[in-house]
């Protein structure tokens, strides 16, 4: 099994791109292929701005049509890591991308193009980047440590920032832009986030019922 630390070696090796150093809208391209999502918009002023995509990514040089990100490409190996990091301890979750921020912290936000459930963990060497989701009907915010954790929510419906950063953090984000899981995959990986693992965090019930609806 793929340890904590293993994944945290393998992403040090990655050069993700600044965003700030980019030009254009939401999808960049550098040398005609995609880098990435483009989140400057989301960061702090002054603050770290690297992010990138791993998996399938789609943009205008595509036709819009999904394929391999250029992290993928360029680091297979990477990409590998991360997916049997996340397959080994959740099997049930479908996903085509996963985002890796290194020490980005997110202003309040919505997700726009993912299809409704995400995946959340973080590793590195580093306190505080919490989590914070507000539920959309109550307003309650709550905090979620993911720092060796896991969260899943719903990143288009529930509006969600991250705490200060001190030291060293990847958080990676698994999503589907063009799938969508079903009502007994869903059930099937709320079983395994409560199975009694105090690895896995899991949503207030109120979150739940809206990401099961």
């Amino acid at each position: 099994m793929v340890t904590e630390t293993e994944l945290y070696n393998a992403l040090k090796t990655v050069k993700i791109i600044d965003n700030r150093k980019w030009n254009g809208n939401r999808m960049t391209k550098r040398d005609g292929a995609t880098t990435g999502i483009h989140r400057k918009n989301l960061a702090y002023r002054n603050g770290p701005c690297e992010s990138g995509v791993f998996g399938m990514t789609a943009n205008p040089q595509s036709s819009w049509k999904p394929r391999p990100s250029k992290l993928t490409n360029d680091y297979p190996e990477v990409y590998d890591v991360i997916e049997r990091y996340m397959k080994e301890r959740l099997p049930d979750f479908v996903f085509e991308s996963v985002t890796v921020n290194h020490n980005l912290r997110c202003r309040k936000h919505k997700d726009s193009r993912n299809s409704t459930l995400s995946l959340i963990t973080s590793v590195g060497e580093f306190t505080g980047g919490e989590l914070n989701i507000q539920h959309p009907e109550t307003g309650v915010k709550k905090t979620f440590d993911t720092h060796g954790k896991w969260v899943i929510y719903d990143g288009s419906k529930f509006e969600h920032w991250n705490n200060p950063i001190k030291g060293d953090k990847y958080s990676l984000v698994f999503y589907s832009r063009w799938s969508s899981l079903g009502k007994d995959q869903k059930k099937r990986i709320l079983e395994k986030l409560t199975g009694g693992s105090e690895k896995f965090r899991l949503l207030e019930p109120g979150y739940l019922s809206t990401i099961l609806d």
